[in-house]
């Protein structure tokens, strides 16, 4: 009989079984905070893609094929950005977009149905 009470009041592997417990909620926590900074620095490249090649057509130094070939040509790794400007005469737009799916580094984030997007606008140089 005491070994088997000494059994019921041992409390070793108390801690391994909320370990267990617990540790798939810190990963996706991990993962969220690592699919949220991706996403951030990849808009972050976008703006800076975006504000490049309109710089370029405000300028007139790139045409609108060049300038969307140019932004193309910038984006990261596995992503494909769709390229599109609006020229009213003398203010350039570029819209460039790219599908969160493409964006993201963890499988969770991908299942996202959404865009990442940015704007960029300058006025033409005469």
């Amino acid at each position: 009989m005491e070994p088997m009470r000494k059994f019921l009041k041992s409390e070793d592997g108390g801690s391994t079984l909320e370990f267990v417990i617990w540790m798939p909620v810190f990963v996706m926590i991990l993962t969220l905070i690592v699919d949220v900074s991706t996403l951030a620095m990849t808009q972050a490249h976008m703006w800076r893609v975006a504000s490049d090649t309109t710089r370029h057509v405000a300028l007139g130094s790139k045409d609108l094929a060049q300038a969307a070939d140019y932004a193309r040509d910038q984006a990261r790794a596995g992503q494909s950005y769709a390229v599109s400007f609006a020229d009213d005469g003398t203010t350039v737009s570029t819209v460039i977009t790219v599908p969160v799916a493409d964006a993201a580094m963890m499988s969770a984030t991908k299942l996202l149905d959404f865009d990442l997007s940015v704007r960029v606008s300058h006025r033409k140089e005469t």
